[in-house]
């Protein structure tokens, strides 16, 4: 399920709880990083680097992200940068 990453941060920080982030390669790691999400029923935010958008073209990895994040039955966000204090405030 696709969420808005300010929406997922301040459930988190309410209900006191962190949100993982995770790098993927492939797509063998993406889904091995949401399988194990949904096992434990935790929302995750999902970041590829540029290095692997300049292996793997970026429409195929957004076509691929988008279908998993909308079977996904946890919350999920996804960025192609890298996370900080500016990004999320």
């Amino acid at each position: 399920m696709k969420i808005n990453l300010k929406t997922m941060l301040k459930h988190a920080q309410i209900n006191k709880y962190a949100i993982p982030s995770f790098n993927f390669d492939n797509l063998e790691m993406l889904i091995a990083i949401t399988n194990a999400a949904e096992k434990q029923k935790a929302p995750i935010c999902l970041m590829i680097t540029p290095n692997t958008i300049n292996c793997i073209d970026l429409k195929y990895v957004l076509a691929i992200i988008n279908n998993v994040i909308n079977r996904a039955k946890v919350p999920i966000f996804f960025t192609t940068r890298p996370l900080s204090w500016s990004t999320l405030y």
